[in-house]
């Protein structure tokens, strides 16, 4: 999984980190990009913007150790 999730680099220490996550189907560049907030994981991909999660977003979060918080915030926005 750590070869499909990339670290941007940042240009001040106090913006949110982002990531490159790698992607398939209808995505030409074959990657999304998620941000990391400090209690949720957000995306740029449809299945987001729809519903609030997608399996980006929950990757990076894993990756992240974040998943419980993460779930638990896109659970109270629902």
């Amino acid at each position: 999984m750590d070869e499909a999730i990339s670290k941007r680099p940042t240009v001040h220490a106090n913006e949110p980190q982002k990531y490159l996550v790698a992607a398939k189907g209808y995505n030409k560049k074959g990657l999304y990009e998620c941000i990391a907030h400090k209690d949720h994981i957000s995306c740029g991909c449809p299945s987001y913007k729809y519903s609030g999660v997608c399996k980006h977003s929950l990757c990076v979060a894993e990756k992240l150790n974040m998943l419980k918080g993460h779930l638990q915030y896109t659970a109270q926005k629902a």
